[in-house]
């Protein structure tokens, strides 16, 4: 039944984008799409959007083991097809999608908002994740009185002023070098600032006034307290493998939720198993790989696409 209402909610959404067509700005494999391309770009990033949602519906809901999480994603998807297959034929077009490969992963997270990012031995200084491809979903909820006050060092050019402060940061490393640093502290007034850095060079300092003593940073919209802030969505940026770190994390208490493309057996060193402890560790799909036919009188359109960063 959980499974159905799932695939139902992901159905009803998905059709409403689908009906208000979304232009795909990338390059389509296409052929012979002629004067169809826009509505093979709406259908192509409806389909996208849906696998997106479905994935996250899963890893919130059935999260026990692998299997059922491909099973509850493989079954939303289907009744997606099924009823965007149906509204096109209306406009004699045929569509297709089918799952062929999905990508196992991990939800890091924890709830307890009192709780300072340490791991579970409790280190203050630990790994979150090695040998990483990616992450999504990245998103912590920090209280700014946990925070140090860097209101005068916020504007740094040297990292070092931040880091020998104690300032709670967190680092991506990339095996082929390069390193992103986000220091995250006390602003001006009810400020939180987070300054980062990319190889000891500042790029951006983004502050947001707490709202009810805390502010949320989104890494993977590169967001801090809803503003927009580009800066921060590095892993983007990152071809090979990667290591992300938190040091000073006695220097910060909150909330914080990732899911990364390495499996759930990896993470038992630092993260106690299923929300039985803080931080935890969950079973979750990072991603999938969808094939989409889209078929007129005029048009025969075929591709492969990966869902993230589709």
């Amino acid at each position: 039944m959980l499974v159905a209402a799932l695939a139902l909610a992901v159905l009803f959404v998905s059709l409403a984008l689908l009906l208000n067509t979304v232009i795909y700005t990338g390059n389509l494999a296409t052929r012979s799409v002629g004067g169809d391309s826009d509505a093979v770009a709406g259908y192509r990033t409806a389909a996208t959007d849906a696998a997106d949602t479905s994935l996250r519906d899963a890893n919130a809901h059935e999260n026990r083991n692998y299997s059922e999480l491909g099973t509850a994603f493989d079954a939303a998807m289907r009744d997606w097809d099924a009823a965007a297959s149906r509204h096109r034929a209306v406009a004699n077009t045929v569509t297709e999608l089918n799952v062929t490969a999905k990508t196992n992963g991990t939800r890091l997270r924890q709830d307890d908002a009192s709780r300072s990012f340490r791991n579970k031995t409790p280190s203050e200084n630990w790994s979150v994740a090695e040998g990483v491809g990616g992450y999504r979903d990245f998103t912590m909820t920090v209280d700014r009185s946990e925070l140090t006050n860097i209101s005068a060092t916020d504007t740094t050019d040297d990292p070092t002023d931040l880091g020998t402060a104690e300032v709670f940061h967190l680092t991506l490393a990339a095996d082929g070098g390069t390193e992103y640093t986000a220091f995250v502290g006390q602003g001006k007034g009810s400020n939180v600032s987070v300054v980062v850095f990319e190889n000891a060079t500042r790029t951006a300092t983004c502050t947001a006034p707490a709202s009810g003593g805390t502010v949320t940073i989104d890494f993977s919209n590169g967001t801090v307290g809803g503003t927009d802030c580009d800066a921060l969505t590095f892993e983007d940026d990152i071809d090979d493998s990667f290591t992300l770190r938190y040091d000073d994390g006695d220097d910060v208490a909150g909330t914080y939720s990732l899911v990364v493309d390495t499996p759930y057996g990896e993470h038992a060193e630092d993260f106690e198993a299923d929300s039985s402890g803080s931080p935890y560790r969950t079973r979750a799909l990072y991603g999938a790989e969808l094939e989409l036919v889209y078929r007129t009188p005029s048009t025969h359109y075929e591709a492969t696409v990966v869902v993230p960063n589709a």
